[in-house]
């Protein structure tokens, strides 16, 4: 039996087509890329102090604090007293925070709360600045992490 003019044949079975991502830093499910996301305002004070020689360039996974005062975000630092010690997010994508010598704030992007995150890809500036894992802190920043919202892989495969 031959096919009929204008039938269209499908295969039976799931026909969605589901595409994810995966970053340094996160990973999932492709329509959600987008959603996981919140545009932020870097001071231009912003140094990311486990980033040698290259302190002026935020690398992706770096933990960042709201400053309340400024209505700015600087690198988490609990030592920080005060000021951007309440750890509010994780920074997504470089940003260069000094252009040309000159100290100036930029725009930036964090993940949102319930993003996917790598544990393994976070950075501190929390007392020795460094990698989250196998920091003196990482318990402590694990806990406020989950806190947040986010889901880490790493934690939860390692734990």
């Amino acid at each position: 039996m031959g096919h009929l003019p204008g039938v269209t044949h499908q295969t039976p079975g799931v026909h969605d087509v589901h595409t994810t991502f995966e970053s340094v830093v996160s990973w999932g499910d492709q329509t959600l890329a987008n959603l996981q996301t919140q545009a932020i305002n870097i001071s231009g004070a912003a140094r990311d102090e486990s980033h040698t020689g290259r302190t002026t360039y935020l690398r992706p996974g770096l933990l960042m604090s709201f400053v309340d005062a400024t209505k700015l975000w600087l690198p988490y630092d609990s030592a920080a007293t005060g000021v951007n010690d309440n750890l509010n997010g994780v920074l997504r994508g470089e940003e260069v925070v000094q252009v040309n010598g000159v100290d100036t704030n930029k725009q930036g992007v964090t993940y949102a709360p319930h993003a996917r995150i790598k544990l393994g890809a976070l950075w501190t500036n929390d007392g020795t600045a460094g990698p989250v894992v196998g920091h003196l802190a990482e318990a402590t920043i694990v806990a406020a992490l989950i806190a947040l919202g986010y889901l880490l892989d790493d934690w939860y495969e390692n734990a």
